[in-house]
């Protein structure tokens, strides 16, 4: 399974209207595939 993420700087996106999000709010489940949805536990390492 891949991932992809996409990082921008602040200084070329100001003006645009892009609200700035935290890993948690910008997160969205797998969206595809025969996988189920995962309600594990947020773990920091």
């Amino acid at each position: 399974m891949g991932v992809n993420a996409f990082f921008l700087r602040n200084d070329l996106v100001a003006g645009f209207g892009f609200e700035e999000l935290t890993p948690e709010e910008a997160y969205h489940p797998l969206a595809y595939g025969p996988y189920p949805p995962f309600d594990g536990p947020y773990v920091e390492i």
